[in-house]
């Protein structure tokens, strides 16, 4: 089931498959598929998943095993005057075995397993560039995702994921008038749509909304490796429906309005060491009068990178914002996260990631404070050109003034990335 994807995006990708089809490709050990300016690079990532909480339940969790199938491709295709890329990768979860905590019957656990699979995850992006070798040129994309999340909330449920679709295109013209000085000037439409379990097969969506509005990137380059920016952008959300009901449960997701305006500076300050410093000041206006508080509207984006050596990276960042929330009205984040790359060698690399994020929800229904613990590791090894195995995974945890929403997950993949 595709959950209302854009018809222009189907066309897309038909198109995109007839021209590779009729192009004469050819290709070395390692050196991808060619066809003309074009590289084309198909992947397929195989693995065995286990993750210690099938569900995301605040209680009795149960550790499962899935197989997991992801193939990929990615096209690209450059000239001095044009650049266009495409990337796109489908997932598929094939779920073996579900612990028992309850010692329910083999065939309860049986019909959870088999719920548990998901064979329509999938990520496409398209990106163009036009006019890259003129004063001003302009770029365009189109971004899907379907995403599916596990969710306890209906134990009963036949489809127990909180599954979001989300089609993004954007687009805009890129001015150089001089050599330090660039602006963009752009939009941006999305659309999104929201399933949650409801204890019935077929889900029909929660919401669906339309967010729209125009953005502006300046950037002037005062120094050869570091530039003054200033981003703003305006967004009009609105929503199929203003109150959203599930069961005898109502959740009221008002129109809104939302200005965000950011500057400050960032760039290469040594050899060694990048920095983003970023301050400004946004607001939300809700047709219901819940509006943003003061507070919640100061905006933060702060990132540090040092090079420890030629093979190791260390990043740190802290970032404070807000976004349209699906159950409320507002969502708004200060996130913490570091992360740490090394390489060893020409096949050996490996990265680990922390973040910490404070949630607060705010609405006429719901008012909610969470915090969201998240550590990722992965190490991969470059076997050849053409295969990689990797181990990865890690912990998510949320604990929250409404202690339903309450998990720890702990996940862990072993697999494999062929790429020709």
């Amino acid at each position: 089931m595709w959950f209302g994807q854009p018809k222009g995006l189907r066309n897309f990708g038909i198109a995109l498959g007839f021209l590779m089809a009729g192009a004469s490709a050819s290709a070395a050990p390692g050196d991808h598929l060619r066809a003309g300016d074009a590289v084309i690079t198909p992947s397929l990532g195989v693995g065995f998943e286990y993750r210690t909480n099938a569900f995301r339940s605040d209680s009795q969790a149960q550790g499962t095993g899935a197989l997991r199938i992801a193939p990929g491709l990615a096209v690209t295709a450059e000239s001095p005057q044009v650049l266009f890329a495409f990337d796109g990768k489908y997932a598929l979860r094939k779920y073996l075995f579900l612990a028992n905590p309850n010692n329910v019957g083999q065939a309860e656990i049986s019909r959870q397993i088999s719920n548990l699979d998901r064979f329509n995850a999938f990520n496409v992006s398209a990106d163009l560039q036009a006019l890259r070798d003129r004063q001003i040129s302009l770029r365009l994309n189109d971004t899907a995702v379907l995403r599916n999340n596990p969710n306890d909330s209906v134990p009963d449920s036949d489809d127990p994921y909180a599954t979001q679709f989300r089609n993004s295109l954007t687009g805009g013209i890129v001015g150089r008038p001089g050599p330090a000085l660039s602006f963009d000037l752009g939009g941006t439409w999305r659309y999104s749509t929201f399933f949650v379990p409801s204890g019935v097969e077929q889900r029909d969506p929660l919401n669906s909304r339309n967010s729209f509005g125009p953005t502006l990137n300046i950037k002037y380059a005062f120094l050869p490796r570091t530039a003054y920016v200033v981003e703003a952008r305006f967004t009009v959300n609105q929503w199929a429906t203003p109150t959203a009901t599930l069961g005898d449960q109502s959740f009221p997701t008002p129109n809104s309005q939302h200005l965000q305006a950011l500057t400050g500076v960032q760039g290469r300050i040594s050899e060694r060491l990048r920095l983003v410093l970023k301050g400004g000041y946004g607001t939300a206006w809700y047709a219901d009068g819940n509006n943003l508080s003061a507070v919640n509207g100061l905006l933060l984006a702060m990132q540090a990178d040092y090079d420890a050596t030629k093979q190791h990276q260390i990043t740190l960042g802290y970032r404070k914002s807000f976004i349209d929330s699906f159950f409320t009205n507002v969502a708004a984040h200060n996130s913490l996260y570091a992360r740490w790359s090394g390489q060893y060698g020409e096949r050996l690399s490996s990265n680990l990631t922390y973040g910490l994020r404070f949630e607060n929800y705010d609405g006429e229904v719901v008012q909610r404070n969470d915090i969201v613990n998240q550590l990722r590791f992965a190490l991969n090894y470059k076997a050849n050109d053409w295969v990689t195995p990797s181990l990865s995974g890690g912990w998510l945890g949320r604990s929250s003034s409404d202690a339903i929403v309450e998990y720890n997950d702990v996940r862990v993949l072993l697999g494999a990335t062929f790429q020709y």
